[in-house]
């Protein structure tokens, strides 16, 4: 069995923060993403000193609010928009306010922030698994996770390893100290484990809220010939947060 996740492929990702400028667009009326959203905040609010009037800056601010699940900071977005657009019906603004609404009553992983920690091979047999399986593995899972609207983000691993005295009982408590260490409430992994089946494995993915107690645990069965390249893998990703999201709106309803 590897050791839990400081030695695993996930934490030589580059996880750099893209630059915060205002776009080049001739509207000038949004901003690039940034990891830090009080940045991404005050590039808007700059935005709207030199341009008081237009809605379209503090409808695109609401937009970002909501991807950030700052639901009380969206709606007093989208209204500023709403009210200074006094000509027109400002449709997209009234939408946008009643998917809020509708994304308040969903599953907490659907609006509250979760670390996403990689793969964790756990296999007790050396087996061959393409370091290049894993790694398009794990980025196609987060690409499809953020498909579904479950809210995930990749936290500085390296930064709180360098930080953190993080405890190596198991996956799940070192899943937990990082969590914590990011200031987010869940957390999710994935671990690969031989099956009784020769030719199979199950990949599960977990999560584990900041104190330590896995909340919702789902798997896939692959077959041990598929780890050895990466041409499955987007639809093996989209599989797996399939079934993880069914489950988490069925717990919802």
């Amino acid at each position: 069995m590897t050791s839990p996740f400081p030695i695993i492929d996930f934490l030589h990702v580059s996880l750099a923060e893209p630059t915060l400028t205002s776009t080049s667009t001739t509207s000038n009326t949004s901003c690039l993403e940034s990891n830090n959203y009080d940045e991404t905040v005050s590039c808007y609010k700059t935005l709207m000193k030199a341009k008081p009037v237009d809605f379209r800056i503090s409808l695109s601010l609401a937009h970002v609010s909501l991807k950030w699940n700052k639901f009380d900071d969206a709606i007093q977005y989208a209204r500023q928009s709403l009210n200074m657009c006094s000509d027109c019906e400002n449709f997209a603004a009234r939408r946008l306010l009643q998917e809020i609404e509708e994304r308040k009553s969903e599953h907490p992983l659907f609006h509250s922030s979760a670390g996403f920690l990689g793969v964790v091979d756990m296999s007790e047999n050396d087996f061959y698994v393409a370091p290049a399986w894993n790694l398009t593995f794990q980025d196609a899972l987060f690409t499809a996770l953020q498909s579904k609207k479950i809210s995930v983000i990749k936290p500085d691993i390296e930064k709180i390893m360098e930080q953190t005295d993080l405890k190596m009982d198991s996956e799940a408590a070192c899943a937990m100290e990082i969590t914590k260490a990011a200031g987010l409430s869940f957390g999710i992994y994935v671990t690969i484990e031989e099956t009784h089946l020769p030719k199979d494995v199950i990949v599960t993915l977990h999560t584990v809220r900041e104190s330590g107690v896995i909340i919702e645990r789902v798997f896939i069965v692959i077959s041990k010939k598929e780890l050895q390249n990466a041409h499955s893998t987007n639809r093996r990703a989209s599989e797996l947060a399939s079934v993880f999201e069914k489950t988490l709106k069925r717990k919802r309803n």
